[in-house]
């Protein structure tokens, strides 16, 4: 399970301000096509909606697991 999700959290952590050399999820682009865009607009088609509900359950079951064992 941790292979098939690797590649989605990978991509998740690329996306924190301190990986400069990919796409900043939190702060507008200024060199975007028309001046500005947010990253509520950009599609981060890099990983499917599929692959992201595929690892949010995968990660709600870890956190089950988690729970469980304090």
């Amino acid at each position: 399970m941790l292979r098939k999700h690797a590649r989605v959290a990978e991509y998740i952590e690329n996306l924190a301000p301190a990986m400069s050399d990919h796409v900043n999820a939190e702060y507008p682009w200024a060199h975007a096509p028309g001046g500005a865009i947010a990253p509520r607009d950009h599609p981060f088609e890099e990983v499917s909606a599929t692959e992201m509900v595929q690892f949010r359950h995968f990660v709600a079951e870890l956190l089950k697991i988690q729970e469980g064992s304090l």
